[in-house]
């Protein structure tokens, strides 16, 4: 009831809808890396982001049972006006809140003042199934997609399969399934590889994830001029150079301290 209530209000009025003038997402697979460059990026200036990732806000607004079989693909034509609100609302009233805001100055600057918020970024790794979303949200974000190579990546993924059972999904249904809950991110289609070998389902949910965004980056001309690829190896061998083209792209600027 609470979270009905909280989500009506956030819809229905322009109250807490912030201007958020640059919106930037990391889109990329499981365990590519993409916790400890966002850690590193969420600390440039005027950033405005939050501790965890941002999956509840998602889930609130676009729940799995909305759908015959559920997946982590939000269309377009699903963010309808009050939907963006209620977003852009949730993003605004969880800064306040976050643990690591400055609650009276972003309540200050957010809500009274209706100060634009700079820099926004989240680092969801649903995000690769949420673009086509994003896109009707934000018409203006860019998109940084890291990518790491697949073999590392794909064993990652599978020694922590175990781990993320708390934020799966169970395939009880499935016969012959040979995995009893579905972990990260769920593409669409997932349920059609279960019967499949633990290895076989990482690795075609590594190519899910960057599949999407490659597409969509194929497909059109806006989104790729907002969207910049790179690489998990570079940022670990030249890190300096590859923040600086991060830089160069997003207009984020570097703390000073």
């Amino acid at each position: 009831m609470y979270s009905y209530s909280l989500n009506f209000l956030l819809k229905s009025t322009n109250l807490f809808v912030p201007r958020i003038e640059n919106p930037i997402f990391i889109i990329s697979a499981p365990r590519s890396g993409s916790s400890y460059f966002y850690e590193i990026a969420r600390r440039m200036e005027a950033v405005l982001s939050f501790s965890t990732e941002n999956s509840p806000m998602w889930f609130r607004f676009f729940p799995y049972s909305r759908q015959v079989e559920p997946s982590d693909y939000i269309s377009g034509k699903e963010c309808a006006p009050a939907d963006i609100r209620g977003i852009k609302s949730f993003i605004a009233v969880k800064s306040i809140l976050d643990k690591k805001q400055i609650y009276a100055q972003s309540a200050l600057n957010l809500l009274l003042l209706k100060r634009p918020v700079e820099f926004y970024l989240e680092k969801t790794i649903a995000n690769c199934f949420h673009i086509d979303a994003i896109e009707k949200i934000f018409p203006n974000a860019r998109y940084i997609h890291l990518v790491r190579d697949p073999r590392p990546n794909i064993s990652s993924m599978m020694e922590a399969w175990k781990v993320y059972v708390k934020v799966g999904i169970e395939v009880p249904n499935h016969e012959n399934a040979s995995i009893a809950h579905w972990a990260y991110a769920m593409p669409p289609g997932w349920q059609s590889v279960v019967n499949r070998p633990l290895e076989e389902i990482c690795a075609w949910s590594w190519i899910e994830h960057n599949r999407y965004a490659l597409n969509k980056a194929q497909q059109s001309s806006s989104f790729r001029h907002r969207y910049l690829r790179i690489s998990y190896e570079e940022l670990l061998s030249q890190p300096q150079q590859l923040l600086e083209r991060v830089c160069h792209f997003t207009k984020l600027k570097p703390t000073t301290a």
